[in-house]
């Protein structure tokens, strides 16, 4: 083939389905790096498409996301709670449920990428809610005159139940898109199983 009536050779690096782009061009660059080494000076190397540039904008976008959402959770609850050191409970459970989160996804081998994110984005909404609910129970047992002690083991006593099934619920909606077929499938059985995780660990955190 020829480029501006130049000839020249081209190579076409086609990922398989569930490879990791980033990790792929990666590679290439860096194999790029060793062959430029070991060719003729008047060869010239270049790139004419990389389609991981957009995949890293959308990842880099989704992060900031990520920051905006937590920001904003924080400030909703405390302008409703109207007491910081409530807040400091759901400041405390959305970070460890995140970061279980990720570890969940690294002992699974997912890698972190658009979808994989924006599960995470939609789990920072989801994993507060449980600890939003004990804590406003116990909150309010406290202004009743029970010591913290006590208003923890009564607030938790009564709504446990209920924050188990709304969490199975959440999960029972998530889990099933893992058992989709076909290139849907592979795609959002990421998405599925980083929701499920997140508010699986959300729940034993609140």
């Amino acid at each position: 083939m020829k480029m501006n009536g130049v000839p020249m050779v081209g190579v076409v690096v086609i990922p398989q389905p569930g490879a990791n782009h980033i990790d792929i061009a990666d590679e290439v660059y860096n194999r790029m790096q060793t062959m430029r080494k070991d060719l003729p000076a008047d060869i010239v190397t270049g790139y004419g498409f990389d389609n991981t540039r957009f995949i890293r904008a959308s990842i880099d976008e989704v992060k900031q996301t990520v920051y905006e959402a937590f920001a904003l959770v924080i400030i909703i609850i405390f302008l409703f709670l109207r007491n910081w050191r409530v807040t400091l409970i759901p400041c405390i459970v959305i970070p460890v449920s995140l970061i279980g989160t990720f570890f969940l996804m690294y002992l699974a081998g997912f890698s972190i990428n658009v979808l994989s994110m924006l599960a995470v984005v939609l789990s920072v909404g989801l994993v507060v809610d449980d600890a939003i609910v004990m804590t406003e129970n116990i909150y309010i047992r406290i202004e009743r005159g029970m010591t913290p002690f006590e208003a923890g083991i009564d607030g938790a006593k009564e709504i446990f139940f209920a924050v188990i099934s709304t969490s199975i619920t959440l999960i029972a909606v998530f889990f099933p898109i893992v058992f989709m077929e076909g290139t849907t499938g592979r795609l959002f059985r990421e998405f599925s199983l980083v929701v499920s995780g997140s508010v699986l660990i959300s729940t034993f955190a609140a």
